[in-house]
């Protein structure tokens, strides 16, 4: 294409983008004038009460920059728009190496067309034409016009927008009163002595002249709460707005002489004025509700005159209080025992009165004060700590609760506000547990099915057809679904289970071994998918590359089948358990029943029945809740695991007639007779009790008999390798305690002369630090560092309380305008006071300084070590030093823009003390090293070959730990009951065992003492957690009956009440001299208290009893 068209059209869109960014920028500017001169013109009406006179002003200031714009936007870029040659200067200016070249061809591209080009070559002509033309070919118009104009009038229009918003929310009325007032001004803004009166209709002739009010004074004497200021107002146009209760005293001055006169609030109150004197009158009333009053004058010759003119009354608002809650530990379950802390924040107008807590516990709503003000406060920030079990909380409670906050209005009664409303439950753990059972019978019915539709699943070998290996992959990928759901459930009950601190051990542990298993399985059978989508897509024949189609499936359904069997043991378990308790709820009743019996015998006189029917259906429904639980483990046992016969007998027809009997003896007054129906039936719960504790000590252990000979073998087998191990141990530390005392022998002299040495550099380097101290305390710098720091410190702490205080005054304008002022003022103050610590250079020398206490406390700890001549701890101490004191040197050297004479002489200071602290290392090393050939070289050859010996029997007790562990390994997958960390913490022990035997051969007894000592330890564990799984298989820590076998069937007295039975049995007491202690033993400790220990050793001896403890 023609270079010269190509030019043209790209100026061409250059001018029509450019018109376009004025046109819109130009739309947006006179909107936003439309816009501010609406809300200008408003707000004007709205604050003025006659804005007539300005109008023509207005409208003058208004109207000509909008023509002005009208035209320039509209007109101009119509009839004026930019020419080629304009739009070419327009892009030579923004692109500044076209070089003139634009311009030029566009001046020189019409000689193209004369014959005869005046000066210039055609070929010069359409080669700058192809040069100009390559040059914007990459330009767009967007590059050349700006559209700031576009944005800056957008946003413009925008605010404007917002600040209409804003007026239309906050000033009430604001479109209707400020159009009516630019329309029709409101009559009471004329002066007061142009209002002039008429005869009062009572009055029968009219008087001589007419009345006016020439003047007015307004006096407000506002309620006591609000502790406001008296207000009075000279020459005031009448108009009233106070708070309800205010008191107005209204005094007047009349053109003409009066009699009297009288207040006549809203044509229906008359309120009668004193007249001071022949033109002034006073009165006063209380301000109730809103309206008008006039004037009512009485002439000097008795005539009544009520004056037009109706002065407003409107009523200002006492806005209700504010609060807000902030919570710092929500939960949605909590304990009847915990503690519920919030904080608040209540704000109101004129003061608080008291802060109220609001609960509603299951639709019973009841208050609580929980902070009362003295004085008129209006703002209060303040905490409140919840203690639930000062309530009569009980579990299963769903509580709501938010505070009220009330103000001290005592005219119309205190106006209240509210927080957020907060809810709760009380945990339920009788509750939890059935949930948890809900749960466990969902979890076992997934699991059967799964188990019936594997079973009845081909796991045959799998034939040459592709269709089999299709058909196999579609039940994997059915039966890995179902394991995705029975792993989340069983997840979901383990997670809750947790959180009931009740719920036994191992069960937990059974959980968890049924998920570790059929994650395996599930991962399994994902791979075996893979694997048939590999031989399915392979061009060699599908026997060769088919997976194994049986494996995976027996594992599962055996996996399936354990975990089932002990799932249903376990729902029993937990039912019997449930059973148990509701039959001890059950005692509890039955006992308080005969109680009321007792003293309803006593009294002689009949009572009202409804008691003891509400104790009738108690007991009922309690019958009915333990037959349920029994009902299903019925369903789900065989004939083994429950005695049908006693739970046939357990019929509640019997017990269900004998309650119908005594409650109807009970109505007709027969006490006597109904005590003893009552004697019946408390055998019949006995008897059903018997045959519960039966049940309860029927039930089929969780581990079999077998396994149970396994754990007490174990168990035995556990006790000697403790004791042979312990046996070790005091070898090794008979040992060791003889090597240490002919060493310490030997090296007698030379240890007190090394530690000596030690403490000469220890000193030294104290004397360094010490004088580092002083000499950074007295610096001036550093004590000007220290006060600007204390002045940060404050100002901080005033912007942090400015910043709640500017948040809390939103939508109160003023205040929240000064607020921010003075946030801001102390903001600058702030970051002059960082640039003034920022200029000292003294940072590094502050945390330095605040640093040297500590390590010089290290190094007097260092100096009571060589005291005492303590090596090891010494050492231990050292090692802990040595690196601070690198670190801080490492700071001081890297560290930029510091003092220079102070950081030269930290730098050599620091120096020294590293210099001190490496011979310090290297005489420790050496003594180390010396002490550690001599002890090795202390031992005779009858000691080398004892540490021979108990090498080869640690290797022995070593290979009997690795059995225990292949054993319950074994077990675990015999029993998921079983723990795999009884496994996992045996073979911890047999790893420390063996690096007992391995330091033992190297003659490292010390070493070797730490490993036996951790073995032992390992064999103490693995100990207890056999004897926790042995009881709880056993069934033991079960809870029992509270009615207890034996003569009477009394309650069991821990329960509480009816301990008859404990009162006819024989106790023997203690006498006083039992269980003493000799007497001789006893002053032996008594003086060794009277003789302190030294002060140095005090330290050192809690010390060492905390690394004891850790």
């Amino acid at each position: 294409m023609d270079p010269a068209h190509l030019i043209h059209e790209f100026l061409d869109r250059v001018r029509h983008y450019r018109t376009r960014v004025n046109l819109l920028s130009g739309t947006y500017l006179i909107l936003f004038l439309l816009v501010a001169g609406g809300l200008a013109a408003n707000l004007l009406a709205y604050f003025l009460k006659d804005p007539g006179p300005w109008l023509i002003p207005f409208l003058a200031v208004w109207s000509l920059p909008l023509l002005y714009l009208l035209g320039r936007t509209y007109i101009a870029e119509w009839f004026l728009r930019l020419r080629r040659d304009q739009a070419a200067l327009l892009v030579e200016e923004k692109v500044r190496h076209l070089n003139n070249n634009l311009i030029n061809s566009i001046q020189l591209e019409p000689q193209l067309k004369e014959e005869r080009p005046d000066g210039i070559s055609r070929e010069m002509i359409v080669e700058l034409l192809a040069r100009t033309q390559k040059d914007i070919r990459d330009l767009r118009p967007e590059d050349i016009v700006s559209t700031d104009r576009i944005k800056h009038t957008r946003r413009a229009l925008v605010g404007s927008l917002a600040i209409l918003l804003v007026a239309a929310l906050s000033l009430p009325d604001f479109w209707t009163r400020g159009y009516e007032h630019w329309v029709a001004p409101p009559p009471e803004a004329g002066p007061i002595k142009q209002v002039s009166g008429s005869p009062d209709s009572s009055g029968s002739n009219q008087p001589e002249f007419e009345y006016a009010i020439e003047s007015m004074t307004l006096e407000f004497n506002y309620p006591a709460y609000t502790q406001l200021k008296r207000i009075t107002l000279n020459n005031a146009d009448g108009k009233i707005k106070v708070l309800p209760g205010t008191e107005v005293n209204v005094t007047a001055r009349t053109n003409h002489p009066v009699a009297g006169a009288s207040l006549v609030l809203n044509n229906r109150d008359n309120l009668s004025m004193d007249a001071l004197d022949d033109h002034r009158i006073r009165g006063r009333f209380i301000v109730k509700e809103g309206g008008f009053y006039q004037f009512r004058l009485k002439s000097p010759d008795g005539h009544k005159v009520l004056l037009p003119t109706r002065y407003p009354i409107e009523l200002g608002q006492d806005r209700a209080p504010r609060i807000i809650m902030f919570l710092s530990n929500p939960k949605p379950v909590y304990m009847v025992t915990d503690k519920i802390q919030f904080y608040y924040e209540a704000v109101d107008d004129f003061g608080l009165s008291r802060v109220n807590l609001v609960m509603d516990v299951d639709g019973q709503v009841t208050r609580r004060t929980i902070k009362r003000f003295k004085s008129n406060e209006k703002e209060n920030k303040d905490g409140f700590t919840w203690e639930l079990a000062t309530m009569a909380l009980e579990p299963g409670n769903r509580v709501q609760y938010y505070l009220e906050v009330e103000d001290n209005d005592n005219v119309y009664g205190p106006n209240t506000g509210q927080s957020e409303v907060y809810s709760f439950e009380i945990f339920d753990e009788r509750q939890k547990r059935w949930d948890l059972l809900a749960l466990q019978d969902e979890l076992v019915d997934k699991m059967v099915t799964l188990l019936a539709k594997t079973l009845v699943s081909n796991t045959e070998p799998l034939a040459d057809k592709p269709e089999d290996l299709t058909r196999y992959k579609k039940t994997l990928a059915w039966t890995t679904d179902r394991l995705i759901e029975i792993i989340n459930l069983a997840q979901t009950i383990q997670t809750q289970a947790r959180e009931v601190e009740s719920f036994p051990k191992p069960y937990l542990t059974l959980m968890g071994n049924i998920i570790g298993g059929l994650n395996e399985i599930r991962e399994d059978q994902i791979q075996a998918m893979n694997q048939i989508n590999n031989a399915l897509f392979k061009t060699t024949p599908i026997a060769f590359n088919a997976p194994p189609g049986g494996p995976v499936m027996e594992r599962l359904i055996t996996h399936l089948e354990r975990d089932i069997l002990f799932l249903v043991k376990l729902l029993n378990r937990e039912r019997m358990n449930q059973v148990m308790d509701l039959d001890r709820e059950l005692g509890n009743l039955a006992e308080n029943l005969r109680e009321e019996f007792e003293k309803l015998k006593d009294k002689n006189s009949p009572k009202s029945t409804s008691e003891f029917k509400k104790a009738m259906d108690k007991i009922r429904e309690t019958l009915h809740k333990i037959m349920e639980q029994l009902s299903r483990q019925m369903q789900g046992l065989p004939d083994e695991f429950l005695n049908k016969q006693a739970f046939e007998n357990m019929s509640l027809e019997n017990m269900n007639a004998s309650m119908e009997k005594i409650k109807d003896l009970v109505e007709q007054g027969k006490i006597e007779e109904a005590m003893q129906e009552m004697e019946k039936f408390m055998d019949d719960l006995r008897a059903f009790s018997e045959n519960l504790d039966n049940m309860n000590q029927n039930q089929e252990n969780m581990v079999d008999l077998e396994l149970m000979k396994q754990i007490d073998d174990s168990l035995q087998k556990i006790d000697e390798l403790a004791e042979q191990q312990k046996g070790l141990l005091d070898e090794t530390m008979d040992i060791n305690k003889n090597l240490r005392s002919q060493q310490l022998k030997m090296f007698e002299q030379q240890l007190k002369d090394f530690f000596e040495s030690l403490k000469k550099d220890v000193n030294a380097i104290q004397g360094i630090l010490r004088e580092d101290e002083r000499v950074l305390e007295t610096n001036p710098d550093m004590q000007k560092l220290v006060e600007l720091m204390d002045k940060e410190d404050a100002i901080s702490s005033d912007i942090r309380d400015l910043n709640e205080k500017t948040l809390g005054s939103l939508g109160r304008e003023e205040e929240h305008r000064e607020s921010f002022a003075k946030l801001k003022d102390k903001r600058a103050e702030l970051a002059d006071i960082m640039d003034r610590i920022h200029s000292l250079h003294m940072k590094m020398f502050h945390g330095f300084k605040n640093y040297l206490p500590e390590l010089n406390s290290k190094y007097d700890k260092l100096e009571e070590f060589t005291e005492i001549q303590d090596l090891f701890e010494f050492n231990s101490m050292f090692r802990q030093t040595y690196p601070d004191v690198l670190r801080w040197q490492n700071h001081f050297r890297t560290s930029r823009d510091l003092n220079p004479e102070l950081l030269d002489r930290m730098n050599d200071d620091l120096y020294e003390v590293a210099q001190l602290n490496s011979e310090i290392s290297k005489k420790l090393g050496t003594m180390m090293r010396s002490l550690q050939q001599n002890y090795q070289s202390l031992l005779n050859d009858e000691e080398k070959q004892q540490l021979q010996r108990m090498a080869k029997q640690q290797e022995g007790l070593s290979k009997e730990t690795e059995e225990l562990s292949e054993l319950f390994q074994q077990m675990n997958r015999k029993n998921p009951m079983i723990s795999p960390g009884l496994s996992n913490r045996m073979t911890g022990t047999g790893r420390y065992m063996k690096q007992s035997q391995s330091r033992l051969k190297d003659q490292r007894v010390q070493d070797s003492i730490e490993s036996e000592n951790r073995a032992l330890q390992g064999l103490n564990e693995v100990r207890d957690m056999l004897e926790a799984l042995k009881n709880s298989g056993q069934g033991q820590g079960q809870p029992k009956s509270s009615l207890q076998m034996g003569q009477g069937r009394q309650r069991d007295p821990r329960q509480g009440g009816g301990a008859r039975r404990l009162r006819q049995e024989k106790i023997t007491l203690p006498s006083e001299d039992q269980y003493r202690v000799p007497g001789q033993f006893r002053e032996d400790i008594i003086e060794a208290m009277k003789n302190k220990y030294p002060e140095k050793y005090e330290r050192l001896i809690g010390q060492y009893y905390k690394e004891l403890v850790k």
